[in-house]
Protein backbone atom coordinates (compact mmCIF):
# COMPACT_ATOMS: atom_id res chain seq x y z
CA UNK A 1 0.00 0.00 0.00
CA UNK A 2 1.49 3.67 -0.87
CA UNK A 3 0.38 7.11 -1.54
CA UNK A 4 2.00 10.27 -2.45
CA UNK A 5 0.87 14.08 -2.38
CA UNK A 6 2.86 16.15 -5.01
CA UNK A 7 2.54 20.04 -3.76
CA UNK A 8 4.97 22.02 -6.15
CA UNK A 9 5.51 21.07 -9.79
CA UNK A 10 6.47 17.54 -9.67
CA UNK A 11 7.90 17.04 -6.13
CA UNK A 12 5.68 16.03 -3.68
CA UNK A 13 6.06 13.69 -0.40
CA UNK A 14 4.99 9.76 -0.13
CA UNK A 15 4.37 6.45 2.48
CA UNK A 16 4.07 2.68 2.14
CA UNK A 17 3.90 0.25 4.06
CA UNK A 18 4.87 -3.28 2.25
CA UNK A 19 4.51 -6.91 3.80
CA UNK A 20 5.11 -10.45 2.62
CA UNK A 21 1.80 -12.02 1.78
CA UNK A 22 2.34 -15.23 3.42
CA UNK A 23 4.90 -15.78 6.29
CA UNK A 24 7.85 -18.11 5.36
CA UNK A 25 8.97 -20.76 7.37
CA UNK A 26 12.14 -23.18 7.66
CA UNK A 27 11.10 -26.49 6.46
CA UNK A 28 13.44 -30.03 5.55
CA UNK A 29 13.89 -28.79 2.19
CA UNK A 30 15.14 -24.86 2.64
CA UNK A 31 17.20 -25.51 6.15
CA UNK A 32 17.66 -29.26 6.61
CA UNK A 33 15.34 -29.24 9.77
CA UNK A 34 12.44 -28.49 10.53
CA UNK A 35 12.52 -25.14 13.21
CA UNK A 36 8.71 -24.73 13.66
CA UNK A 37 9.28 -20.92 13.30
CA UNK A 38 7.90 -19.13 10.65
CA UNK A 39 8.70 -15.10 10.12
CA UNK A 40 7.13 -11.91 7.53
CA UNK A 41 8.79 -8.92 6.94
CA UNK A 42 7.63 -5.90 6.98
CA UNK A 43 8.37 -2.64 5.70
CA UNK A 44 7.39 1.27 6.56
CA UNK A 45 8.96 3.99 4.31
CA UNK A 46 8.70 7.53 3.75
CA UNK A 47 9.89 9.03 0.85
CA UNK A 48 10.48 12.23 -1.27
CA UNK A 49 8.64 11.67 -4.56
CA UNK A 50 9.68 13.62 -8.51
CA UNK A 51 7.03 12.88 -10.58
CA UNK A 52 7.80 14.20 -14.44
CA UNK A 53 5.65 13.90 -17.27
CA UNK A 54 7.28 11.72 -19.86
CA UNK A 55 4.81 11.36 -22.52
CA UNK A 56 0.68 12.06 -22.66
CA UNK A 57 -0.90 9.65 -19.63
CA UNK A 58 2.39 8.31 -18.42
CA UNK A 59 4.63 9.49 -15.86
CA UNK A 60 8.24 8.67 -14.27
CA UNK A 61 8.13 8.15 -10.56
CA UNK A 62 11.31 8.00 -8.82
CA UNK A 63 11.21 7.91 -4.51
CA UNK A 64 13.47 7.78 -2.01
CA UNK A 65 13.49 7.58 1.60
CA UNK A 66 14.08 6.23 5.27
CA UNK A 67 12.00 3.83 7.08
CA UNK A 68 12.14 0.57 8.96
CA UNK A 69 11.86 -2.74 8.62
CA UNK A 70 10.03 -4.83 11.28
CA UNK A 71 10.54 -8.53 10.93
CA UNK A 72 7.83 -10.89 12.92
CA UNK A 73 9.01 -14.17 14.40
CA UNK A 74 6.46 -16.74 15.46
CA UNK A 75 6.19 -20.25 16.57
CA UNK A 76 3.93 -23.08 14.62
CA UNK A 77 1.13 -24.22 17.00
CA UNK A 78 1.11 -27.25 14.81
CA UNK A 79 4.38 -29.49 13.72
CA UNK A 80 4.94 -30.18 10.26
CA UNK A 81 6.09 -28.03 7.03
CA UNK A 82 2.68 -25.68 6.81
CA UNK A 83 1.65 -24.26 10.01
CA UNK A 84 -2.23 -24.83 10.75
CA UNK A 85 -1.64 -21.49 12.98
CA UNK A 86 0.97 -19.13 14.89
CA UNK A 87 1.91 -17.10 18.02
CA UNK A 88 3.79 -14.12 18.29
CA UNK A 89 7.44 -14.52 19.44
CA UNK A 90 9.20 -11.99 18.49
CA UNK A 91 10.12 -8.79 16.29
CA UNK A 92 13.05 -7.36 15.33
CA UNK A 93 13.06 -3.67 14.21
CA UNK A 94 16.09 -2.31 12.00
CA UNK A 95 16.61 1.68 10.22
CA UNK A 96 16.36 1.39 6.26
CA UNK A 97 16.59 3.65 3.71
CA UNK A 98 15.18 2.91 0.21
CA UNK A 99 15.34 4.15 -3.49
CA UNK A 100 12.99 2.91 -6.36
CA UNK A 101 11.09 3.83 -9.32
CA UNK A 102 8.47 2.90 -11.96
CA UNK A 103 6.42 4.35 -14.73
CA UNK A 104 2.80 5.70 -14.40
CA UNK A 105 0.73 4.46 -16.90
CA UNK A 106 -2.77 6.43 -17.16
CA UNK A 107 -5.81 4.27 -18.61
CA UNK A 108 -8.95 6.12 -18.28
CA UNK A 109 -10.38 8.65 -15.97
CA UNK A 110 -7.28 8.69 -12.99
CA UNK A 111 -6.85 4.81 -13.21
CA UNK A 112 -3.32 3.97 -13.70
CA UNK A 113 -0.90 0.79 -13.62
CA UNK A 114 2.69 0.91 -12.33
CA UNK A 115 5.55 -1.24 -12.88
CA UNK A 116 7.92 -0.44 -10.32
CA UNK A 117 11.37 -1.44 -8.19
CA UNK A 118 12.53 -1.05 -5.11
CA UNK A 119 16.25 -1.25 -3.52
CA UNK A 120 16.15 -1.08 0.54
CA UNK A 121 19.55 -1.28 2.32
CA UNK A 122 18.93 -2.26 5.67
CA UNK A 123 21.39 -0.83 8.91
CA UNK A 124 22.73 -3.61 10.83
CA UNK A 125 20.47 -6.27 9.58
CA UNK A 126 21.51 -9.29 11.54
CA UNK A 127 18.40 -11.41 10.99
CA UNK A 128 19.38 -12.58 7.24
CA UNK A 129 22.83 -13.15 5.28
CA UNK A 130 22.49 -9.84 3.68
CA UNK A 131 21.81 -6.06 4.27
CA UNK A 132 19.60 -5.44 1.48
CA UNK A 133 16.37 -6.38 -0.38
CA UNK A 134 14.50 -5.95 -3.46
CA UNK A 135 11.12 -5.62 -4.43
CA UNK A 136 9.82 -5.56 -7.95
CA UNK A 137 6.04 -5.73 -9.04
CA UNK A 138 3.30 -3.81 -10.13
CA UNK A 139 0.55 -1.61 -8.54
CA UNK A 140 -2.80 -0.60 -9.17
CA UNK A 141 -4.09 2.89 -8.15
CA UNK A 142 -6.14 6.32 -8.68
CA UNK A 143 -5.21 9.64 -9.41
CA UNK A 144 -7.42 12.09 -7.23
CA UNK A 145 -7.09 15.45 -9.30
Amino acid sequence: MSGDFLFYHNLGVGAEVFWKATSVGCSDSICGVDSGISYRPVFYNFNAVYSPKLASHVYAELVGGVGALDTHYSACTLSGVSCGGSQLISSSDHFDVDLGGGIKIYLSHGFFVRPEARFYWINNNTDFSANHATRVGASIGYTFR
